[in-house]
């Protein structure tokens, strides 16, 4: 490749990158400053009174070109003065006594369309391990670590840091699976979404971005070669690795991926998996990076960058084209759902209406989705569910033709965690599907009829959203899903002894006591573990006096009821589940009007205690 080429590529490569910054700054001001100047700042800098210092320190800690960087060494004056240190010397590592970072790269949403509000920001920070001893890898490691504790502090976008050595990255090695990282389920995949989603915080370009050229095909090793030579004259590149295709194998690892990430990113993940149904289709033929690089590099003067967002939309649109029309028509609302936001603030949205053929008023009813009955958006959440499951059967069949490059260790924790989301189990409190989280707060109310106790959403009109024979059950589900607030659960009067406000007061403690589904804050290591029940509500004669109520939590993140008409049944119940009860925390709600209030509560301790009494303490706390 000549070398004008390469320095048309490189120009073009910033400019891009700068235009990607404009897109940050534009949707999260705060955040875009702070993530695209102050951190390169941070993780060049060691000084006592900055985030980030750490002490022992042989070298300093620079990101490569940071002492170039007239962006960020405009501002450093603005950020010494915002940590309180005083004097005018730089403070940036020197480059002449500093290990260098070689890169700091944004992949996924961020500086794209689809970035809205609820978006995070994963970071990867490229570095050569070699470089580093022991001592100062555990300082980069700290370094880090103590960045993220301040940025976690000071702004809302959450964002999660990869250190990831060069060589890994070119061979597609991410390590082990755990909340954030897709450790062996992802490879190439990952790497194709990193260079097609990349944003150049810092440091060196990707030598791959680079190696294009509109006459023909670059032969990656040989530019390599040719750039570590000197041939370009040129040392602000890296190389990452070349990627031309991906392997089979990797498609049911990725969709395993999407199935978990779907847990707390449905609609997100719902475009990610049609993603990898894209890359299924294009089979043997340039990859979708390949094509944006194509795209980006070849724009002509004057025409505006296309982010991978946009791009990425397009390309499914035009794969799903004559797909049938109620597919379309949730792909399409997927879409608009997720870029809506951005597409507003960046005055594109008649574009986006435009590429996704929406009528008026498909437009009105999507723009007021936050005001949509629940049953509407529980309706939508299923449909995209659905969605997924289809495209994850039609991948499923070519993942299992070859060995998937997934590890047992990752395989049995995603496994275990789909579970937890998806599997049913006997008296397991079931989780629905949210589009999108929900900010409107919606009336329920609690019905009693002959047989059974039904739960609405806001009146009686329509199909109750839940029933059964027990109300613990209902209020159990109505706090688990994260739907309680104090002021909008009613009832119908009924003949039962139970209140509306014994209702609130059991929702209440039973929320206090084990929380509400969030499978993003189990820790990935407790999928491997055996299972064990980490908390326990007894509810004791809530609704007749006979009546013993049961909930347990695992350390999985699931929530499960057991109701019994005798108290023996209730004994032989925990005996049953034998040491998986043994470390349990124990909390007793007892409703204060019930007969024999005092007596039910030292039998029912009695009971509890005995079985528990390898636990270092039993709570009790009766309703308040």
């Amino acid at each position: 490749m000549k070398r004008e080429i390469f320095l048309r590529n490189k120009k073009a490569f910033l400019a891009y990158t700068q235009f990607r910054k404009e897109i940050f700054c534009t949707l999260s001001p705060k955040e875009g400053e702070i993530i695209l100047y102050l951190l390169p700042w941070l993780l060049s800098v060691n000084h006592p009174k900055v985030p980030g210092y750490t002490g022992g320190l042989k070298k300093g800690i620079a990101v490569y070109g940071i002492h170039g960087e007239k962006e960020i060494l405009s501002r450093e004056k603005e950020f010494r003065q915002m940590f309180g240190v005083e004097g005018g010397l730089s403070l940036i590592s020197s480059p002449l006594h500093s290990l260098f970072i070689q890169g700091v790269y944004t992949i996924g949403s961020v500086g794209t369309m689809n970035q809205t509000s609820l978006s995070d920001c994963d970071i990867w920070i490229c570095v050569n391990e070699n470089d580093f001893d022991r001592q100062s890898w555990g300082c980069l490691i700290q370094k880090v670590n103590l960045i993220k504790d301040w940025l976690d502090e000071n702004i809302k976008m959450p964002t999660y840091f990869f250190i990831s050595d060069a060589k890994n990255i070119a061979r597609a090695q991410f390590g082990p699976m755990d909340e954030e990282s897709s450790g062996s389920a992802q490879g190439k995949i990952l790497v194709e979404e990193f260079y097609r989603t990349i944003m150049l915080i810092a440091g060196k370009i990707p030598l791959w971005w680079l190696s294009f050229d509109p006459a023909g095909k670059v032969d990656y090793q040989k530019f390599v070669k040719a750039y570590k030579e000197g041939q370009y004259d040129d040392f602000d590149c890296i190389d990452l690795g070349n990627l031309e295709w991906v392997d089979k194998e990797e498609f049911f690892g990725a969709a395993l991926w999407q199935f978990n990430k779907a847990l707390t990113h449905p609609l997100k993940s719902v475009i990610k998996m049609l993603i990898l149904s894209v890359f299924l289709a294009y089979e043997g033929k340039e990859l979708l990076c390949d094509q944006f690089r194509r795209e980006t590099l070849t724009k002509k003067e004057g025409e505006t960058f296309t982010d991978p967002a946009t791009f990425t939309m397009r390309r499914i649109l035009e794969h799903y084209r004559d797909e049938d029309p109620e597919t379309r028509n949730l792909i399409n609302t997927c879409f608009y759902l997720i870029i809506r936001e951005g597409a507003r603030k960046l005055n594109k949205e008649r574009d986006v209406i435009r590429e996704l053929s929406l009528k008026g008023e498909e437009i009105e009813k999507l723009d007021n989705f936050s005001h949509w009955p629940l049953e509407e958006h529980l309706a939508l959440g299923e449909r995209a569910f659905n969605l997924l499951v289809r495209i994850y059967r039609q991948i499923k069949p070519e993942g299992s033709q070859v060995k998937s490059v997934i590890t047992q260790r990752d395989m049995t924790a995603v496994g275990r965690k789909l579970t937890v989301f998806l599997g049913k189990r006997p008296g397991k409190i079931p989780v629905i599907h949210k589009p999108l989280p929900l900010n409107k707060l919606t009336d329920f109310k609690f019905v009693r009829d002959k047989r059974l106790w039904h739960l609405y959403a806001s009146t009686e009109n329509g199909r109750p959203l839940l029933s059964h024979r027990n109300v613990v059950f209902l209020i159990a589900w109505l706090v688990w899903n994260d739907f309680y607030s104090d002021f909008a659960v009613h009832m119908a009067p009924n003949p039962t002894s139970v209140t509306v406000q014994e209702i609130r007061n059991l929702a209440k403690f039973v929320k206090e006591r084990v929380g509400v589904f969030n499978i993003s804050g189990v820790y990935f290591d407790s999928f491997l573990e055996e299972e064990r029940i980490t908390d326990v509500v007894v509810v004791i004669n809530f609704e007749t006096q006979t009546n013993f109520s049961i909930l347990f939590k695992n350390q999985w993140g699931e929530l499960f009821y057991q109701d019994f008409n005798d108290i023996n049944a209730f004994h032989a119940f925990l005996k049953e589940g034998g040491e998986k009860f043994g470390a349990a925390e124990v909390h007793f709600y007892i409703r204060r009007s019930v007969t024999f209030f005092e007596k039910n509560i030292e039998r029912m301790k009695k009971i509890i205690s005995h079985f528990f009494m390898s636990t270092s303490e039993v709570k009790q706390k009766p309703s308040g």
